[in-house]
């Protein structure tokens, strides 16, 4: 079975801790993963750490991670860090029905916009 997640926004310090929760409850369903980046525009250090970290833990638990969609700033940091030459990244792909983490939602609870 597969666990289709679109992300909205950011993955940055500021909606890591979010994204962190999130991560955690899809990795114990213990399902593959595949993340849509589509509507993410930025990505930092945080973002990639996060990345790196479930990539670590689809080799220890044994299931897929697929990041889809990925373009523009993200796109280009994870292929200068050759990210994109150990984990599985493909382009233009969609999902109906899917979840939305929303970065502009998530500054607006912690009274940041």
């Amino acid at each position: 079975m597969t666990t289709h997640y679109k992300i909205d926004g950011a993955m940055d310090t500021q909606t890591i801790s979010t994204l962190e929760e999130t991560f955690a409850t899809l990795m114990l369903l213990g399902n593959d993963i595949i993340l849509d980046l589509e509507d993410v525009d930025f990505m930092d250090s945080s973002g990639v750490g996060i990345i790196v970290y479930l990539y670590k833990k689809q080799i220890e638990d044994d299931f897929n991670l697929t990041l889809m969609n990925v373009n523009g700033q993200p796109l280009r940091l994870l292929k200068y860090l050759r990210i994109d030459k150990v984990m599985r990244i493909e382009a233009e792909e969609e999902f109906s029905s899917m979840p939305v983490i929303a970065a502009q939602e998530y500054n607006k609870n912690m009274g940041m916009s």
